[in-house]
């Protein structure tokens, strides 16, 4: 007599099961908010590591010369070459008959569940914790240190391109006479300062919720938003963003824990973090292969899955994977906010 393995079809092997994996949608608030504001280009990669190449441009002015006399040579920047290598994040779990045997299928009366059902189930609980360290991940990054799920750093970048990060500014909220506007308006020089060239579509600010309230409370807001927005604007709904001087402050209060229960927030209190929209390549997102000799020199996908039964049949091993790192071309560009000088 002859037992059959549900899971042995075409549709368990790693292609499909990577396929699903990476159609099952989004559905949180918080997770997965930054890839929806489309900050972060995907950069497929064929290896583990990626190369940055980083280099100077020199532009200065001419100088007029006698006409048929010697020209003076063109000078170059010169490049610099740095290699990274980009994480690996496993998630495994397990099919038991139990979770298939005799239970009843969710939502019906009289139907059992089948193990398509409960690999689906599995999967995109799965999925859920990917996205939300890739959401904690690139939130990070945007901050210029990129931390891994227990606090620790994996990618500073300041470091790696050897600058001092861009001095906090302080906006002073405690204070009813500060030129809030004056306050933005440095953030916007800063970054347009420091884009050398490069060109961008608007800037975002990233805020805590003391400091957005801290924020759209001031005096100097409020009266410029009844100014400028509709005859009765603060009896708008302003609880999810707010355009004051060029800038869009969202307020992003999301926090999440670690293995250890430690519970993170996104983006401390008292604090915002300003980022250029419409860069070129600033701010991208590298995917890696996954460790399976199918995949061997692929160009990497979001997200991998896999499985095969455990011994003696007695349930399927699920295992799944990313290999991703957000990563920031142009540090110094990152820059800080906090309400007053009493914060951190």
């Amino acid at each position: 007599m002859s037992f059959l393995n549900p899971f042995a079809g075409s549709g368990f092997d790693v292609i499909s099961m990577t396929m699903a994996i990476n159609r099952i949608p989004d559905v949180a608030r918080y997770i997965g908010f930054l890839e929806r504001m489309g900050i972060f280009t995907p950069y497929p990669i064929t290896t583990v590591n990626f190369a940055a190449e980083e280099y100077a441009e020199k532009l200065n002015l001419l100088v007029s010369q006698p006409r048929g006399g010697v020209a003076p040579k063109n000078e170059t920047g010169k490049a610099k070459l740095r290699d990274f290598r980009v994480p690996h994040f496993p998630l495994e779990d397990v099919i038991k008959p139990d979770e298939i045997q005799g239970v009843r299928a969710f939502g019906t009366e009289n139907q059992v569940t089948t193990a398509e059902a409960v690999m689906s189930k599995k999967l995109a609980q799965i999925r859920k914790k990917h996205d939300l360290t890739k959401e904690w991940m690139r939130m990070h990054c945007l901050k210029g240190i990129v931390l891994d799920g227990d606090g620790s750093t994996l990618l500073n970048l300041f470091q790696e391109f050897q600058i001092t990060a861009p001095s906090v500014i302080d906006f002073a909220l405690q204070d009813n006479a500060t030129d809030v506007n004056a306050k933005v308006r440095s953030v916007i020089n800063y970054i347009e300062d420091n884009l050398l060239g490069d060109v961008y579509t608007g800037i975002l600010g990233l805020c805590s919720r003391t400091f957005y309230d801290a924020f759209i409370g001031h005096p100097t807001v409020r009266e410029a938003y009844t100014y400028f927005s509709t005859p009765q604007p603060l009896s708008a709904d302003v609880s999810k963003n707010f355009t004051f001087a060029g800038v869009t402050f969202i307020p992003f209060n999301a926090n999440t824990t670690s293995p250890d229960g430690t519970v993170r927030k996104f983006v401390t209190d008292h604090s915002v973090h300003f980022i250029p929209q419409g860069t070129q390549n600033t701010f991208v997102e590298v995917n890696a292969p996954a460790d399976f000799m199918e995949t061997v020199n692929t160009p990497g996908l979001p997200f991998y899955a896999k499985q095969e039964p455990m011994k003696y049949n007695r349930g399927i091993e699920v295992h799944t994977q990313m290999n991703y790192l957000p990563f920031c071309a142009r540090p110094e560009l990152l820059i800080r906010g906090k309400r007053n000088t009493a914060d951190a």
